[in-house]
């Protein structure tokens, strides 16, 4: 009788172990099967910062923004499962992935504007606009600031806050 139970044991066991089957990353994708389906995510899993897409049971499911969250669809025991969540400090969620803001240039004054106080924010730092200096992102989309000599024109005066205003007369 206890044969009998061992081995009925090691045969559920064995059948356990064909049933679930790791992960294969030679494709550049995480596969999992489950008892005959099998999963399988582009991005390599729970992966905020690139965009994937699970596929399980000739389903698809694609992450995505939601909101300034990102839904991330990943491979689980279930199949396709996802977690929605906000993206760490210094990113933001762009169409279905978690990018650096840092990577992006931010002008607090929206480009040439000598009448504004502002700064450029890059991957290198900050840069604060000065009188006769205006600092500013080099094009639109770009991750680089750029900055442009100025003199205030006619009838008017750089200030101490670096922006340009009428003379008093």
């Amino acid at each position: 009788m206890k044969k009998e139970t061992i081995n009925l044991l090691i045969a559920m066991l064995i059948v356990i172990g064909i049933g679930i089957v790791g992960s294969s990353l030679y494709t550049g994708q995480v596969t999992k099967t489950y008892i005959n389906l099998t999963c399988i995510d582009s991005d390599n899993g729970y992966n905020l910062y690139e965009k994937g897409t699970c596929k399980y049971n000739k389903r698809s499911f694609t992450d995505y923004c939601s909101s300034e969250k990102i839904a991330e669809r990943y491979c689980s025991k279930q199949g396709c499962t996802f977690n929605i969540t906000s993206c760490p400090i210094d990113y933001t969620c762009k169409n279905g992935a978690c990018i650096s803001t840092l990577d992006v240039c931010q002008d607090s004054d929206n480009g040439f504007n000598i009448y504004e106080k502002g700064y450029c924010r890059d991957s290198t730092g900050t840069k604060t606009d000065r009188c006769g200096q205006e600092w500013m992102c080099s094009a639109a989309g770009s991750p680089y600031c750029v900055s442009k000599l100025y003199k205030c024109p006619e009838g008017t005066s750089c200030t101490q806050d670096a922006v340009c205003v009428p003379i008093s007369k």
